[in-house]
């Protein structure tokens, strides 16, 4: 089972390395600064759709549970099901910046993210206190099929909120 105490001090972390200014909030040009970091190249048209779609309360800022929301909505580990490969691919019509934000951290483009994707990109954001171990427990948490790694699919539900039952 997850720890929310240990997952409330990483995405403590995250948001923190995010917030580059330290006024509690994660602008889109400090959202930017951090895709870029990573060497990922990024429109304005990306960060405003991906502002837009987390920035619920609509002040143009990214606030802690803005944050934590859109993170935690799918951390309640429920039983592995349907493992049909069609799932795990992008469909049409899914959200463009979602698609974005999947393959900031899908480095190898193979359609899943996996532990060592996690941990790199983790680390290229600063948080190099994260281990391996860790991000493999994040993985668990969001990993409905047990293949250690999180399909599109897997993270749609999460950003959405959405699980398969």
């Amino acid at each position: 089972m997850c720890s929310s105490k240990h997952t409330l001090k990483e995405l403590t972390d995250s948001f923190k390395f995010f917030d580059r200014n330290g006024d509690g909030k994660i602008s889109k040009e400090e959202l930017g600064t951090v895709v870029q970091s990573l060497g990922h190249k990024v429109t304005d048209a990306d960060l405003d759709k991906l502002m837009k779609d987390v920035d619920k309360n609509g002040d143009g800022f990214i606030d802690f549970q803005e944050f934590k929301d859109m993170n935690t909505r799918a951390m309640i580990v429920e039983c592995p099901v349907d493992t049909d490969v069609n799932r795990n691919l992008p469909q049409p019509g899914s959200d463009d910046s979602l698609m974005s934000a999947f393959n900031v951290f899908d480095l190898d483009k193979n359609g899943f993210i996996s532990s060592e994707e996690l941990h790199s990109v983790l680390v290229g954001f600063g948080n190099e206190k994260i281990s391996l171990d860790d991000c493999r427990f994040m993985i668990q948490c969001v990993d409905e099929d047990g293949d250690h790694m999180v399909s599109y699919t897997e993270f749609e539900a999460l950003m959405s909120g959405i699980r398969s039952s």
